[in-house]
């Protein structure tokens, strides 16, 4: 669940609770400075504009980054190659520790796919630009050589004569 503390242009501060899965941005566009709301309660309406919006910051558990020192970082110059640990945080995660510059949080997306539970991590504030998760988008020998790599290993498994397989693939990048 996330929270913030928004000041009213009367002083009125109320703390609201807010949907897990809000981003920073998205919290900070719906309360905007200068954006005004009924704070009123049944008839007495009480029209007032937003001065602050202090949202409370992420909560979960540490996670430590495996990103092998005799390889290229896999998320191509993304987060394995800037930081040693990540927050995760979301729905189930115990709230422990506070997300930083330095340990950046990190949502832990379920889905259902093939009817098996898919899980994976993804940054908690969504990237406004393009990139191999969310690094460099240059085609570098590196690059080139995992997507051959990922070619072969699809192809070996597509060559094994199994009726009753299903196959699912995602990249990741």
């Amino acid at each position: 669940m996330r929270s913030a503390k928004i000041t009213y242009s009367n002083g009125t501060v109320i703390n609201t609770s807010l949907a897990a899965n809000l981003t920073d941005k998205e919290i900070n566009d719906y309360f905007k400075v200068g954006k005004s709301f009924n704070i009123g309660n049944g008839p007495a309406d009480n029209m007032q504009t937003v001065v602050s919006c202090e949202i409370a910051p992420l909560m979960g558990l540490i996670v430590e980054v495996y990103a092998p020192k005799d390889r290229i970082d896999c998320t191509n110059g993304g987060i394995s190659s800037k930081v040693n640990s990540i927050l995760l945080s979301g729905e189930g995660i115990p709230e422990i520790f506070e997300a930083s510059a330095d340990c950046p949080a990190f949502r832990l997306v379920r889905r259902n796919l093939s009817g098996g539970e898919y899980l994976h991590v993804e940054p908690w504030e969504r990237s406004e630009g393009s990139g191999f998760f969310f690094g460099s988008t240059d085609y570098t020998e590196y690059y080139l050589k995992e997507l051959e790599r990922t070619r072969d290993v699809i192809n070996a498994e597509l060559a094994i004569e199994d009726n009753f397989a299903d196959y699912y693939y995602h990249s990741s990048w």
